[in-house]
């Protein structure tokens, strides 16, 4: 079940929904606005796909520097060796990028929307980051750090936009 829910926090499957998101802006026509041009959901998207993506790629990054800067060990053994866990992963532990991945998704979905139904959809992201745990590939640490990152990175993101934004109207 740990292995069903940390699926969610797959890096890869979140560059996928970044493409896909980006189809859905370019081609309006298979999105949910039905092709219309102008309207608060396209705008609340759009917004949300600038916010989410920007952030999603800095995470990346992030994550990758930590992890070369650091090169903490996982606490697992990466297969095919003896004693080994099938889920661990042969790069070092330090930040979790599951849980960062997922909470920059969640943490741009607040941002942007700011509605009542999105604060306990964080629970989903939780669950991601304990899985990490339970299945013994990270240590508290990591997916702390992690989940602080995602969370942390969209709310900079769309704080840079707007700077940027005045600073571009004030010309």
């Amino acid at each position: 079940m740990w292995d069903i829910i940390s699926f969610f926090g797959e890096p890869l499957l979140w560059v996928v929904i970044s493409i896909v998101l980006v189809l859905m802006y370019l081609f309006p026509r298979i999105s949910f606005w039905r092709g219309k041009k102008r309207g608060p959901k396209r705008r609340k998207f759009k917004k949300f796909s600038v916010v989410f993506l920007i952030s999603l790629y800095i995470t990346f990054g992030a994550i990758q520097a930590a992890k070369l800067i650091f090169d903490i060990p996982r606490p697992c053994v990466p297969c095919p060796s003896e004693g080994c866990n099938p889920y661990c992963l042969p790069d070092s532990t330090f930040p979790s990028g599951h849980s960062a991945t997922i909470f920059v998704f969640f943490s741009s979905l607040v941002i942007v929307f700011r509605k009542k139904w999105t604060l306990p959809l964080f629970i989903i992201p939780t669950l991601v980051a304990v899985s990490r745990l339970f299945l013994g590939v990270h240590y508290k640490y990591d997916v702390i750090v992690g989940s602080v990152m995602g969370l942390i990175i969209p709310f900079l993101v769309i704080e840079g936009l707007i700077y940027l934004r005045s600073a571009l109207t004030e010309k």
